[in-house]
Order: C-alpha cells, then sequence, then structure tokens
C-alpha cells in the first residue's frame, strides 16, 4: 500500500508542472485571450450572417400565413390554377414597410394571388395516396411506396427551388422571393397531376393527351404570370440583358414545370 502511494503521488509531481502551465500561464496568457476573443466574434458573427440568410430563404414565423385560407380561397385558387386565362389582376396586395424597406404582402385570405402552402400541401398529399391506391389497383402495393413517393416528391420540390436559385445567381437576376414562396409556386402543378392522372385511368389515351396539353399550357401561363411580379422588377434599372435573361428565366421554370409534370403523371 505504501509502495502505490508514493507511486501515485510521484505520478502527480510529475504532471503537476504541466497542469500549473496550462492552469497559470496559458489561459492568463494576453494572446491566448485576445485569440477567445477573436474566436468569439467570428462565431457570432457568422451566427449572424446564417441567420439573416435563414430568414431571408426561410422565415419559421411567416410560416402561419401561409395557412391562413379559407375555402372560397381554395376553390378559387385551384381554378385560377387550372384556368388562368381569363384572370386579369396577377399583382399582389401588399404595402411597404417604412422599417425594413420590403413589401409585407398580405395573407392568402386577402389576396387570390398571394402563394399558399395549404394547397400545395394537400395536393402532394393527395397524389401520393393516389400512386398507392395505383399501385393496389395493380397488385403491386407495398408499404413502402409511402415513404418512397414522399421522399420523391420533398426531393423533387426542394431540388427545383435551389435549381431556380442557382440559375438566379449565374444570371444574376435579383429576384427578391421567399424560399417559402417558390415552394408554394412549384407545389402548384401537383393540381392539374393529380387531375390527368385520374383522367389517365378513365379515359382514353387520346382524351388524356388532349387533357394534359391543356392543363400544361395553363401551368405554363399561370407560373409565368405569376412569377413576373417578383422577377421582372425595377425594369428601369436594368439593362436590356439583364431583362432578356429574366425572361428566359421565366420561360425556363414554366418549361421545366410541364416536363416534370409529364413524368409525374401516374
Amino acid at each position: 500500500m505504501g509502495g502505490n502511494n508514493q507511486s501515485f503521488d510521484q505520478q502527480n509531481q510529475e504532471h503537476k508542472p504541466f497542469q500549473n502551465f496550462l492552469g497559470n500561464n496559458f489561459l492568463n496568457d494576453p494572446t491566448t485571450q485576445l485569440g477567445f476573443q477573436i474566436g468569439q466574434k467570428a462565431f457570432e458573427s457568422g451566427a449572424e450572417i446564417v441567420n439573416q440568410n435563414l430568414n431571408r430563404w426561410f422565415n419559421p414565423q411567416s410560416l402561419k400565413k401561409y395557412f391562413d385560407v379559407t375555402n372560397s380561397f381554395v376553390f378559387k385558387k385551384c381554378g385560377l390554377v387550372l384556368f388562368p386565362f381569363r384572370h386579369k389582376s396577377w399583382a399582389r396586395i401588399g404595402r411597404r414597410n417604412e422599417q425594413t424597406g420590403k413589401m409585407d404582402f398580405s395573407s392568402p385570405r386577402e389576396d387570390i394571388n398571394s402563394p399558399d402552402l395549404y394547397i400545395p400541401v394537400m395536393s402532394c398529399v393527395t397524389y401520393i395516396i393516389l400512386c398507392a391506391i395505383t399501385m393496389t389497383t395493380a397488385g403491386e402495393f407495398n408499404p413502402e411506396v409511402l415513404g418512397a413517393t414522399s421522399l420523391k416528391v420533398f426531393s423533387l420540390l426542394v431540388g427545383e427551388v435551389l435549381l431556380m436559385k442557382f440559375i438566379c445567381y449565374l444570371m444574376s437576376i435579383s429576384a427578391d422571393v421567399a424560399f417559402l414562396d417558390l415552394i408554394a409556386y412549384s407545389g402548384y402543378k401537383f393540381v392539374g397531376v393529380i387531375f390527368v392522372s385520374i383522367l389517365n385511368h378513365l379515359t382514353s389515351k387520346v382524351i388524356t393527351y388532349l387533357i394534359y396539353t391543356y392543363i400544361s399550357l395553363a401551368l405554363g401561363f399561370f407560373m409565368l404570370r405569376s412569377m413576373k411580379y417578383f422577377v421582372l422588377t425595377d425594369q428601369s434599372l436594368s439593362t436590356n440583358t439583364q431583362r432578356r435573361n429574366k425572361i428566359h428565366f421565366l420561360f425556363f421554370i414554366a418549361l421545366m414545370e410541364i416536363v416534370i409534370s409529364w413524368f409525374l403523371i401516374v
């Protein structure tokens, strides 16, 4: 016992200078203190940048506004997506915030042109159920289909929005639009996809193709007119090249939505 205690004390004595160095010299060194201060400021600056970009793309506090809908709005909005050609005014209702300088747009309850997430979410859920019913009818249903289809739909929507943002960056297009707005606009195509998918099992292929052609034209027109008001902004400050890039961007998005819709039909 005595030998063990002596060996333990000897080890403590050997490590004591190192502990004193860390405890007294290292932590109290002015260079170390300066390094800690610089690291803390860098961390605070990084956190502030992340929060600013997060609020610009996805503001959790504003999520509630996207579900502020009524039965009348849902009916009219679905009609607008399917029959957009006779709609006159596409400008959103809002007022400019004096503090931030940005536009505060009205909720979907008050403005038919305002994007919402209720219709896209319910349309995606309906589409997933429709896929399951289709596979059940064909005798190929598997419980994993629900999860795989849900993941495909979610990945598709997020991927579309990220692609839009990336194209805006490459083409130097300054489109001040929220991340959730783009999710909403991308999700509206499922309204037409569900309609065509149901007809695909009830009518002939010729009628399905004719209906899909109309739905595609309606979707493209809806996307062009809806996204025009946040892409083609401040035209007096845009050069001819910038305006041409923005117009090309709008047509690319409309065409992309049409092509994706075709592959989603079940």
